[in-house]
């Protein structure tokens, strides 16, 4: 996305804030960003493919502060936490543009519906993967429940920041938020209770997750496998990474795919430094996609 594009973006929002997004017209767009009517329609075709990019923008952004909180904070349950902390924050920044679409009747498209279901499922896996992180495996069958536990605190404390004007620090509701929620799961493993919702039922709203998340494993690794050709180490250990991800590539086919020998095929990778960029990516990956097999 080009300068001009997020300026537009940025202008739309701001006036949509204040005018509502049916008293807002592209000639006030254009003008506060100081284009012509026309040069708008270069960029956007109407003001619904405009908000539907401004859902994409500032969801790629989300995703990308994200994605640094995880990689700046290598600790799990200090990373979620950073993120919940940035959430609300991103919510108060952008309180004004959230009002707005809550109160005014804005006629979705199909395509506009389709990207909140996609921004629902990447949250849902994102906020599971990093639940498994902290807890392991043994959270693995009762992690929808968990996950729904988690988002839906953060969902209620949304509402707060949206309808009322609290004067709280994020940072410590987010500390606080993060003792809820180990509380909440401890006590849910530590029960003999069958899940609530299985991941199978789940799949049904969400069914291209696994083949999504089976082909950027894939992707991954093949370009791991590119990659290993030009780094400066043995023989021996070229022969065992080629050997480990071919038996991942064989792991991915199968119906069940087992966490073990993930975690054991990861242990060639981690020794050599010019791939724990993209190892670290894969373990992700594989947590993600072992979510909804």
């Amino acid at each position: 996305m080009n300068y001009k594009q997020k300026q537009l973006l940025e202008n739309a929002m701001k006036l949509f804030s204040e005018r509502g997004f049916h008293g807002t017209t592209i000639q006030e767009i254009a003008n506060k960003s100081g284009v012509s009517k026309g040069a708008f329609y270069l960029h956007f075709q109407s003001k619904e493919d405009l908000i539907l990019n401004i859902y994409k923008y500032y969801y790629q952004s989300h995703m990308e502060r994200m994605e640094q909180i995880s990689n700046e904070i290598p600790d799990p349950m200090e990373s979620l936490t950073k993120q919940i902390e940035t959430i609300f924050n991103s919510i108060l920044d952008n309180k004004d543009f959230i009002v707005m679409q809550m109160r005014h009747s804005i006629a979705f498209g199909e395509e506009i519906d389709e990207f909140i279901r996609y921004i629902k499922q990447q949250n849902f896996l994102w906020n599971s993967d990093f639940l498994v992180r902290i807890y392991g495996e043994q959270l693995r069958p009762f992690i929808v429940d968990a996950t729904s536990l988690y988002e839906g605190i953060i969902g209620g404390y949304f509402k707060w920041f949206i309808y009322d004007h609290p004067q709280i620090n994020t940072e410590q509701l987010a500390q606080f938020i993060i003792r809820r929620i180990d509380n909440c799961i401890r006590g849910l493993l530590a029960e003999e209770n069958e899940p609530q919702i299985t991941y199978q039922e789940l799949l049904k709203h969400f069914p291209e997750s696994n083949r999504e998340e089976s082909d950027h494993v894939t992707s991954t690794l093949q370009n791991m496998k590119q990659q290993i050709e030009g780094l400066h180490i043995s023989d021996k250990q070229r022969e065992e990474i080629h050997v480990a991800i071919r038996l991942l590539l064989e792991e991915m086919e199968k119906e069940t795919p087992q966490p073990v020998v993930f975690k054991g095929m990861l242990s060639y990778f981690k020794d050599i430094p010019e791939l724990q960029g993209q190892c670290e990516e894969l373990e992700r990956q594989l947590n993600r996609h072992l979510l909804v097999t």
